[in-house]
């Protein structure tokens, strides 16, 4: 069973924290004369985040906590100085009643508190059908989590889950022609602001688009890429890394690459990696085809699906299914650092199985990444997909496993799948095309899964940095 616990932000807090919750959430004596007029509560077009809006009678920072009838507290972010304040509470369970408080930085006092009741979330919304695992154990912050329902290519939802399991923001996702469409990242814009988007292109001259999306259901700015799809990061200084595809004739057939490509900050967009320059081509290769959605007769080569950004030495690693490997590559000069793989790369691996069919990649440390690996379910159908913390020596160029898990039930994940790290040194692992999240902590003893209802299935998945 979920313990109901308090969730709470303080200044400087990365990552929330869980404490027990009082009785006394909203206190009576609220020093009201820090405001100039009541707040003024209203509704968004997201249905489930509310917008409090207010002014103070000389410059604060402020902040909005708010108490849900689901037995838990949470705090917006610290504002900036000012008079006029507004706050999204995001977080909040549809349909419930909710009570809220102004605080003041500094002054530790309340200043205002009120009684709201949210509205309701759009219809059609894939739910969480079960949650394993108590409150106090895992980590308090929301999941931003797309999730899409039937087979691939139909209807997609933008979705925040809190640590209960309820979705507390829904946004159903169109493309350009009026369509129902869906997304694989929806990712914390760095700014604070709402989420950046993916929207996949149709074919390799089609644009995709990088979208903001608030949380109060607007849409922002929009960044344009030719052949986007699948994955994008964004980077230090408002630029993305996206990947994005290049066909190609060889021979009597067409093959689908697959780019890097860098959005600058002042909008130019360039090619940072092509799978066509930087490997090989091996036309005796067991290629499949029916992957581009443009044309399903075009075969499939390098598969490239996953994409990460480390930001200490400015590069991007990205995954290749087809070669079971993983690149890593300068985001200035576009040069690969190196190549890793269990039978293909730079890297020896003395350890036998490393990497097979990996959908996420990410850099746990200088000598260490951790990698999702899919398996190859065609040639055995009856493999489980894992998560891997892989330790190199880029001297020796050798690459070991650290240690690996897969879930108890053997899951198999056919479409997606990703690994993180979370800053509390747990691992959480979405075991995308089963409707499955599940968390480990630091001994990869499972505190948390996620199911979703049946037919539903998740992207891949973020952490608000609250």
């Amino acid at each position: 069973m979920i313990l109901a616990l308090l969730l709470a932000c303080t200044p400087g807090d990365a990552t929330g924290v869980l404490t027990e919750t009082g009785d006394d959430v909203v206190p009576d004596d609220c020093a009201d004369d820090w405001l100039l007029a009541e707040p003024s509560l209203s509704a968004t077009s997201a249905g489930t985040v509310p917008r409090l809006a207010f002014d103070t009678t000389g410059e604060a920072v402020t902040r909005v906590v708010f108490e849900t009838a689901a037995g838990g507290e949470r705090a917006t972010a610290w504002s900036t100085p000012g008079t006029a304040h507004e706050a999204l509470l995001l977080g909040i369970p549809a349909a419930t009643e909710f009570t809220w408080r102004v605080e003041v930085e500094g002054e530790d006092m309340c200043v205002a508190s009120g009684l709201g009741q949210n509205g309701e979330l759009p219809s059609g919304v894939p739910q969480v059908s079960q949650v394993e695992g108590e409150l106090a154990t895992v980590d308090g912050r929301l999941l931003v989590a797309p999730v899409f329902t039937g087979e691939y290519g139909q209807a997609g939802w933008v979705t925040v889950i809190d640590p209960l399991g309820n979705v507390v923001f829904a946004h159903k996702l169109v493309d350009d022609r009026g369509n129902e469409a869906q997304t694989f990242r929806a990712a914390p814009a760095h700014d604070g602001d709402g989420l950046w988007i993916l929207t996949q292109a149709a074919s390799e001259d089609e644009l995709g688009h990088i979208t903001r999306l608030r949380f109060d259901g607007t849409e922002g700015e929009s960044h344009d890429i030719a052949g986007l799809h699948t994955d994008f990061v964004e980077l230090s200084g408002g630029r993305f890394a996206a990947l994005g595809w290049d066909v190609q004739q060889i021979g009597d057939e067409r093959y689908l690459g697959d780019t890097v490509v860098v959005r600058e900050a002042d909008g130019t967009v360039r090619e940072l990696w092509n799978s066509f320059d930087e490997i090989e081509f091996d036309s005796e290769g067991d290629w499949l085809a029916g992957f581009y959605p443009a044309d399903h007769s075009v075969y499939d080569w390098t598969h490239v699906n996953g994409i990460t950004y480390d930001e200490a030495t400015d590069d991007v690693l990205v995954t290749m299914v087809a070669f079971d490997a993983v690149t890593r590559i300068d985001v200035g000069s576009g040069e690969p650092a190196w190549v890793l793989g269990t039978e293909y790369g730079d890297f020896a691996s003395p350890g036998g199985r490393i990497t097979q069919w990996p959908h996420s990649v990410q850099v746990v440390s200088s000598n260490e990444i951790l990698v999702f690996n899919r398996g190859d379910f065609l040639d055995d159908p009856s493999v489980c997909s894992w998560a891997a913390f892989l330790t190199l020596d880029s001297d020796q160029r050798v690459v070991n496993t650290r240690t690996a898990i897969e879930s108890e039930d053997c899951l198999l994940v056919n479409f997606l799948g990703q690994a993180r790290s979370l800053p509390s040194g747990h691992l959480e692992v979405a075991w995308s095309s089963a409707g499955v999240i599940e968390e480990y902590d630091q001994e990869l003893e499972r505190v948390r899964r996620l199911e979703l209802e049946m037919g539903a299935a998740f992207a891949f998945t973020e952490r608000i940095p609250l």
